[in-house]
């Protein structure tokens, strides 16, 4: 074996160009495993990728690079120009080149885009444009007009790349780029059986709202069937940093009747989800776009409830949905029973959200009883 030369740097990468520098056609070999390998034959193994993305334009060169051959990088840089078709398995592993090269152009495209992008960001920090021609890299970087995502790049691996951050990005732009409702459902309908963890997804679950937003109601009766299929699912996804999303999403785009599975759930766990971090958010929307009856159930779930709910940071809140889009019987018995309890009215106003509450509140009192809770409130400023 041959040693390093002393001036050579402790972090040459693993897979060396060895060639003559007078020779002028730079015949180039790489060393893997102890086996010199042409370079054609090697260009696409594990450690030459990686040395072909430390050699793109777009990343400063390490002073490693000056120890390569002559030519070397730009020999190297050649052979990256015929890139294969690459295929995923789970979008986050590294590619590998495809022995059956059967895909459509348009598909294996995006798939070659997204896996080289991933790689390159996992390795360097930076995205790698090795294995991305200049149009493919300029349609990965636009998500309007002509250059929107197709909707035939991500049929057949929507749930495939829709958990991960560039792959959700890219089947949103194919819904908004959508020219009729029919290609939207072809792609809704590939999360089919996957509801219950898209929408607990960091990633997915903005591909469901975006299916949501963009698609009839009556077309997304397959994500209320999953969510509703079990109950405690149903108050988890309430409760749940990405998941209350979605559910909020299904509550304002969906009639009462059909997200009434949802809410009747909700409905009985509605005191705990009052005062949730994200359950509360839940509950404001079942108050704003939820039915007439489900509206008065909830209003005299507040007035029941007030002494816990006006001190809380999310309770608040719920007292503020329910004063502003409650039927008007409802929202004067909360007031109400706000306002005959002056020190609940104390620590509503001095709670962290409270004080957006007191608006609608005086709004909704009249006479004695508005003039009585201003003087409460009055005399309590005074005090601070």
């Amino acid at each position: 074996s041959s040693r390093r030369p002393p001036s050579s740097p402790a972090h040459l990468p693993a897979a060396s160009a060895m060639a003559s520098p007078a020779d002028a056609r730079v015949d180039l070999k790489i060393e893997i495993g102890g086996d010199v390998m042409p370079a054609s034959g090697a260009a696409q193994c594990l450690p030459a990728r990686f040395l072909l993305r430390r050699l793109c334009p777009n990343v400063q060169r390490g002073n490693w690079a000056r120890y390569l051959p002559v030519g070397a990088a730009d020999r190297l840089m050649a052979l990256a120009a015929p890139t294969p078709t690459w295929r995923i398995s789970e979008f986050s592993s590294l590619a590998t080149p495809s022995s059956s090269g059967s895909c459509s152009q348009p598909r294996s495209a995006f798939r070659r885009s997204c896996t080289a992008s991933s790689v390159g960001m996992a390795s360097t920090g930076l995205p790698s444009q090795a294995d991305i021609s200049e149009d493919e890299a300029e349609s990965a970087s636009s998500v309007s007009g002509k250059h929107r995502t197709a909707v035939g790049d991500v049929l057949g691996c929507v749930w495939e790349i829709a958990q991960h951050a560039m792959g959700t990005r890219r089947v949103q732009d194919a819904l908004e780029g959508a020219r009729c409702e029919a290609e939207r459902v072809d792609i809704a309908w590939e999360l089919r059986g996957h509801v219950s963890r898209a929408m607990r997804c960091p990633h997915a679950n903005h591909i469901l709202q975006k299916c949501i937003n963009t698609m009839r109601p009556e077309n997304l009766q397959f994500i209320v069937d999953e969510i509703a299929e079990h109950e405690t699912l149903v108050t988890q996804a309430a409760k749940h940093r990405y998941a209350c999303r979605v559910v909020q999403h299904l509550l304002r785009r969906c009639s009462p009747a059909q997200v009434g599975g949802i809410t009747k759930v909700l409905l009985k766990d509605v005191d705990a989800l009052a005062c949730h971090t994200f359950g509360s958010y839940v509950v404001q929307h079942m108050l704003e776009f939820g039915s007439e009856d489900l509206k008065r159930d909830l209003s005299r779930m507040v007035q029941c409830n007030v002494q816990i709910l006006c001190p809380h940071a999310c309770g608040s809140r719920v007292v503020r949905a329910a004063l502003e889009h409650a039927a008007a019987e409802d929202r004067a018995r909360v007031a109400c029973a706000v306002a005959h309890q002056p020190e609940v009215l104390r620590q509503l106003a001095a709670s962290k959200n409270g004080e957006a509450a007191i608006g609608p509140l005086l709004d909704v009192l009249q006479g004695s009883e508005r003039e009585c809770a201003i003087a409460s409130l009055q005399n309590e400023a005074s005090r601070v």
